[in-house]
């Protein structure tokens, strides 16, 4: 007899699963938690995401239109100290949209954007946008402002947006933070309505590289609204292509572009921490009941286990 029980809270699910009410958690609990369930005797496996921690950024509203803007924001910050004191260090700096997980088709030597503020600053500054009376940037009657909202009760990615907030107000860049519920934040994405939000999401995976949901220009959960005929004609591309070989090349090109572009700010690759209560037993390795690309080395995944 197996039973599911919808708990949206991950510090919620961290205590069912002290008190014995539960054995798992399909969803992972606060990193923080995780690593002390397995201090305490749970088992903890860690796989790599498929997903990419990041900002959707609305590529239509005029503020964030240009690529320069993007670029200059994720210089601005600072998402190796992200996961550090954020994140317990579980994560990796993410450069694009496929994490390395997906191994046959990732691409490592892709456009790179160091934390740089001063570079940042220059680059905003070459572009047109100089500071304001009240620090934030403005062109042409616009300021360097949106808003960013985070999902109701998010307790893990609501400190990563309050301090990117203060790393964009250091290059003169406003992000204000609202709250909603996480329907009317990918309705608000979906229809373009919203300007940003924060969540993790995947845009194509290790088992399928296939992005046209979220990169293609008419893609239903392309949040960010981001544009771009030829990553259009290289999903289309991909999807037809039957050689592995040459998909590659074709998914290849759709990460140096998103890279270029910068059409979200991508944050981190997080690891995935599965914790069990210390009565299940017989539980498969993911090491040898997973194809070895989809997880970090060995080591790593021993190194995160109880014992």
């Amino acid at each position: 007899f197996i039973r599911q029980n919808i708990v949206p809270e991950p510090s919620v699910r961290a205590i069912a699963l002290e008190t014995g009410e539960a054995d798992s958690a399909t969803w992972p609990l606060l990193v923080e938690d995780s690593l002390r369930l397995r201090d305490e005797g749970y088992t903890v496996y860690a796989t790599l995401a498929n997903s990419v921690k990041h900002f959707p950024l609305n590529n239509q509203v005029p503020q964030l239109s240009d690529k320069r803007v993007r670029q200059a924001m994720l210089m601005a910050i600072d998402r190796q100290r992200i996961i550090d004191d954020l994140w317990n260090g579980a994560a990796e700096v993410a450069h694009s949209n496929l994490t390395p997980a997906a191994a046959f088709y990732y691409k490592a030597d892709v456009k790179q954007y160091p934390f740089d503020p001063e570079a940042a600053k220059a680059l905003l500054e070459e572009v047109g946008w100089t500071a304001g009376a009240d620090g934030v940037r403005e062109k042409d009657g616009v300021r360097l402002s949106f808003t960013c909202t985070t999902i109701t009760g998010d307790q893990a990615r609501r400190p990563i947006a309050e301090l990117t907030q203060q790393f964009l107000a250091e290059i003169g860049v406003e992000m204000q933070l609202q709250e909603a519920p996480v329907a009317a934040i990918l309705e608000g994405l979906r229809n373009g309505t919203m300007e940003s939000s924060i969540f993790n999401w995947t845009y194509g995976s290790a088992l399928d590289p296939d992005a046209a949901v979220t990169l293609r220009s008419d893609g239903a959960n392309n949040f960010s609204s981001f544009r771009n005929e030829r990553v259009d004609e290289l999903l289309d591309m991909g999807l037809r292509e039957p050689n592995p070989e040459v998909r590659r090349e074709y998914y290849n090109e759709i990460q140096d572009i998103v890279a270029e572009e910068v059409p979200f700010l991508f944050l981190q690759w997080d690891q995935w921490l599965n914790v069990h209560h210390p009565r299940v037993n017989g539980i498969p390795d993911p090491a040898t009941t997973l194809r070895g690309d989809l997880l970090y080395p060995q080591g790593h995944i021993m190194g995160l286990q109880q014992g």
